[in-house]
């Protein structure tokens, strides 16, 4: 399997980055009766919801209308849009180069969408050929971390969708072993093996990981609380998944996920999420909704996660530009005053 070249200056792997270091130790979580959820406001809103629950079909709902699904994709568009190394990711992991690639894409895209039912973006307009993790400002940090010799260190993907993301960390070299993904759609999970025609392949488990947090609703294909399946983990990535939900829903998800770190060392949650000038929830074609964070915001939500765990968070974020296959979407959908990409973040646990 070909290797990615790399892209960046080695990174020091006996402890976090400039501006986010921290000692090796783990945490330990304080006992505490604070409720499960809040309602605290963090930042500008657009939307004064409340509501704890977790969507069910908000997505799905909104393509009815065409906005989501885009055209084929060529071999023109794949060297355009993607980077060398994910261009050389999607081939050795497939095994299909070029026009053949670009028809295998495709024949899944159709396959999810029409026969599946997973009416998303990342779906219908074949987002998921975009890997972020590459572009985390933690990404070679943590993937030197994983790779260390006799590191026991585990990446969890939550909200894995296709599973591209944990596979890219694999195909960069770390062990399959520390990489699990989950996901609540099992055809998600399904498409994914199709994609990458693996056998025994990424450890990937389909469940409702609400269940944790509070909010289960059984939504999750394989029932109960799959977090507790996952076993031990360290790094838990979240990518394009927390703007899913309104806010008080991305707290009590972050409280379950500090919970599952609990007693690790150096624990640390990173992941990106659709990025706005100004917080809120923000409408999108057909009527579903995405909560944009900016900067501020997603800061201050993960300080509220620390203030009711009584776990010392300490957090980072920046805004950068949008990938070159979602650009046109984001530009689309939170035109006009928006100013609009991806907001990189990462919280280190128990500092």
């Amino acid at each position: 399997m070909l290797a990615p070249s790399a892209e960046t200056d080695p990174v020091n792997t006996s402890s976090p980055p400039a501006n986010t270091s921290c000692t090796t130790k783990s945490f330990t979580l304080i006992p505490s009766s604070a409720p499960m959820t809040t309602t605290t406001t963090i930042g500008p809103q657009n939307s004064n919801t409340t509501n704890t629950s977790p969507p069910t079909g908000d997505l799905h709902a909104a393509t009815a209308s065409k906005a989501w699904y885009g055209p084929l994709i060529t071999t023109t568009i794949l060297h355009t849009a993607l980077s060398p190394s994910v261009l050389r990711f999607w081939e050795a992991s497939t095994g299909k180069r070029g026009q053949e690639f670009a028809d295998h894409a495709n024949a899944l895209r159709t396959h999810l969408w029409h026969r599946q039912h997973q009416h998303y973006p990342c779906i219908g307009l074949h987002l998921f050929l975009e890997i972020t993790s590459p572009r985390h400002p933690l990404f070679n940090h943590l993937l030197a971390r994983l790779m260390t010799p006799g590191s026991e260190s585990v990446l969890l993907d939550l909200g894995c969708g296709l599973g591209q993301e944990a596979r890219y960390w694999v195909w960069s070299g770390v062990e399959r072993r520390r990489v699990v993904g989950v996901d609540r759609e099992g055809g998600m999970v399904k498409g994914g093996r199709v994609l990458f025609e693996e056998g025994e392949g990424v450890r990937m488990l389909v469940g409702d990981f609400f269940a944790e947090a509070g909010h289960g609703d059984n939504g999750g294909e394989g029932g109960g609380n799959v977090l507790s399946q996952v076993g031990e983990v360290d790094i838990i990535l979240c990518g394009l998944l927390f703007h899913l939900f309104p806010l008080p829903t991305q707290i009590a998800l972050g409280l379950a996920l500090i919970r599952k770190l609990h007693g690790r060392p150096n624990p640390v949650i990173l992941g990106w999420q659709t990025g706005m000038a100004m917080s809120g929830e923000h409408g999108l074609a057909g009527g579903a909704k995405v909560f944009g964070h900016s900067v501020e915001s997603v800061r201050g939500m993960w300080e509220e996660v620390g203030r009711v765990s009584g776990v010392v968070v300490r957090v980072e974020a920046r805004m950068e530009e949008a990938p070159v296959f979602g650009r046109g979407f984001v530009e689309r959908e939170f035109g006009g005053v928006w100013r609009v990409g991806l907001v990189f973040w990462w919280v280190w646990v128990g500092v």
